[in-house]
């Protein structure tokens, strides 16, 4: 017992391989041929109850079929009770040419309406006379033989359909037999579909019609109705007389005998059933059409059944096998492609135990093995990084501080040269310099602190008069300004150096560039709880398409684009006060040139709607 435990124990503390053999051996082939075993019994019984219920179901769909056809036979033997001159002449017998003319052509019709009527009998009571109506085998026409009278019928032998279908309620098929088909005598077998013609209201019977059928449609839907070449289909009489068969082997026909003996019907009700003989190498399926006599039967061999489902399970069996063995294959590769590079990482590992991070190991592939071992190159070149990362991490904070104390300095020393112009200024009586650069120096020190930090809306106001002032002087006459605070958004928080680069567009492109004079205004309110800034000149403007062109630009600006342009206009505004203000800004343009070009700011209290969109 200890040497079976140390033996297995001695299996799963080898090699990978050697595990991965034993998993193949135990884990995948073993089953396979216990589940096989199972899965071949199960395939035997399962195919066996699906082949009955096929059988079944294409026996009721036949059934349905063949009464369907019977019954479309019987329909045309009906529309006689519509004529009622026909059942004049039947009753009081041909009197001239004439009627028996009508007579004629009437049963010519039917026998014309279906190609597989080869002729129609039709025995009237009157006189005992049966009329005989067949098809010529070279033309559309048909051979009307004189009629028989009732002791030359006898000898004709055809008094037993007369004879029997007086005996039926419903309509009496005949037995196979043979029939002529052609000018040359070459017989076929077919059968017969015979029916009462009663008096009405009477009941009496006025005469009984014959259609002789060829077999082609019966066998046809007889043969699509087979599920296995071994099977035979037959349409026959509770009696056992048969109507059509698909074979005609006297063991089967025994079989038949021997079925029709077992099975029990109602008269007036559809049956069907199967029928399974102990002892026997055979089993039926049985379907009776209603109101009727005929029987639709098929035999089926036990041995033909089996033989089909044996060779089922062995093709999928076989198939089975070639996947399992395309199964070993596969799991042989992958037990190769997992050991093979186990292998080489222990090496590098190896290598990094004595302290040699400068290694990698290098695979083709995206498993989960590939990202361990991506993993391990990673680990050393990580350390690097995260040290040069850390090293100039430091040196960009450095250089941002000098560069930050460098943008302090150099306005601090322009402030200080503005001073200096201004007190020059003075001395020489040059005012008008003296007091724009009063308004110059504010900006500049306003400006020191770059766009950093939040203002209140009444210090960026003071800051685009300033510049208005300025500019004033710039165009004197041709430039108006007007600017309105509404005291409620006086404190309203937004960044600095906002507002002054819209003005500056306006100045610009609606004033220097217009052809005479202008106005800006500048307008703060709060409606509807809302902050709304507008900038609104009457200079030149633009069209609808450059409208559209500054919005969509507006839209695809990002933080790379700011830092590449040098400009501070409209897209710069746009993108610093959506950072600030997120979904709450919303910014409008509209132009109508030499009237009025409007650019609109609105900064919602509430949560902004997911209708408002910039326009």
């Amino acid at each position: 017992m200890k040497k079976k435990a140390h033996s297995i124990k001695k299996v799963f503390a080898g090699s990978i391989a050697r595990k991965l053999f034993t998993l193949i051996v135990f884990g995948v082939l073993l089953p396979f041929f216990i589940l096989n075993g199972f899965f071949y019994r199960s395939i035997i019984s399962n195919s066996m109850s699906n082949y009955i219920n096929m059988s079944l179901n294409t026996m009721t769909l036949l059934s349905s079929t063949v009464k369907g056809y019977f019954d479309s036979i019987d329909d045309m033997i009906m529309d006689l009770y519509r004529d009622d001159e026909f059942f004049v002449k039947l009753r009081n017998g041909f009197q001239d040419y004439v009627d028996k003319r009508d007579f004629e052509d009437k049963i010519i019709r039917i026998l014309r309406k279906n190609k597989e009527f080869n002729s129609i009998e039709f025995y009237v009571s009157k006189n005992h006379s049966l009329y005989k109506f067949s098809k010529n085998f070279h033309i559309s026409s048909v051979t009307i033989t004189n009629n028989l009278t009732y002791q030359e019928i006898e000898k004709t032998n055809r008094i037993p359909f007369i004879k029997n279908t007086m005996q039926k309620e419903y309509a009496y098929i005949t037995p196979s037999h043979e029939m002529t088909v052609d000018e040359k005598g070459k017989k076929v077998k077919g059968f017969s579909f015979n029916r009462q013609i009663k008096n009405l209201p009477g009941g009496n019977i006025l005469g009984i019609i014959s259609i002789n059928i060829k077999y082609d449609y019966l066998s046809s839907i007889c043969n699509s109705a087979m599920i296995n070449p071994n099977e035979s289909i037959f349409i026959c009489s509770v009696s056992g007389d048969i109507t059509f068969g698909s074979k005609n082997d006297a063991k089967i026909i025994s079989n038949l005998k021997s079925a029709i003996d077992k099975i029990s019907y109602s008269e007036n009700t559809e049956e069907k059933g199967i029928i399974k003989p102990d002892g026997e190498n055979w089993i039926a399926f049985y379907n009776k059409i209603p109101f009727s006599e005929i029987l639709l039967i098929k035999l089926i061999p036990y041995d033909s059944i089996y033989a089909e489902i044996t060779k089922i399970a062995f093709r999928n069996i076989g198939i089975s096998m070639i996947l399992l063995s395309f199964v070993v294959i596969i799991v042989i590769l992958v037990s190769l492609s997992i050991t093979r590079p186990l292998s080489k990482l222990r090496e590098a590992m190896n290598h990094i135990k004595s302290g040699n991070y400068n290694v990698s190991v290098r695979l083709n592939g995206a498993d989960e093995l590939s990202a361990a071992v991506e993993t391990f190159n990673l680990m050393a070149e990580k350390i690097n990084k995260l040290i040069n990362e850390h090293f100039k991490a430091q040196l960009s904070e450095k250089t941002a501080q000098l560069e930050a104390l460098q943008s302090k300095i150099n306005p601090h020393f322009l402030s200080n040269t503005l001073q200096t112009i201004k007190y020059l200024a003075v001395r020489r009586n040059a005012f008008e310099v003296s007091e724009i650069v009063d308004a110059l120096a504010p900006i500049l020190r306003y400006s020191i602190y770059s766009f950093e930090g939040a203002v209140k809306l009444s210090d960026e106001i003071r800051n685009v008069e300033r510049y208005l002032l300025i500019q004033k002087y710039r165009y004197l006459e041709k430039l108006n300004y007007k600017v309105y605070v509404d005291p409620e958004v006086e404190d309203f928080q937004l960044p600095r150096v906002t507002l002054q680069p819209l003005v500056e567009n306006s100045v610009i492109h609606g004033i220097e560039e217009g052809t005479g004079k202008g106005c800006i205004e500048v307008n703060c309110l709060k409606k509807d709880g809302n902050v709304i800034i507008s900038i609104v000149d009457d200079g030149r403007g633009f069209s609808e398409d450059k409208r559209l062109s500054i919005l969509e630009d507006i839209k695809k600006y990002n933080m790379r684009n700011m830092e590449e342009s040098s400009s501070i206009g409209i897209r710069n505004v746009f993108y610093r006060l959506k950072l600030f203000f997120g979904d709450k800004i919303l910014f409008f343009i509209d132009s109508e040139p030499y009237k009025k070009t409007e650019v609109k700011l609105i900064i919602l209290m509430d949560e902004p709607s997911a209708a408002i969109e910039m326009k």
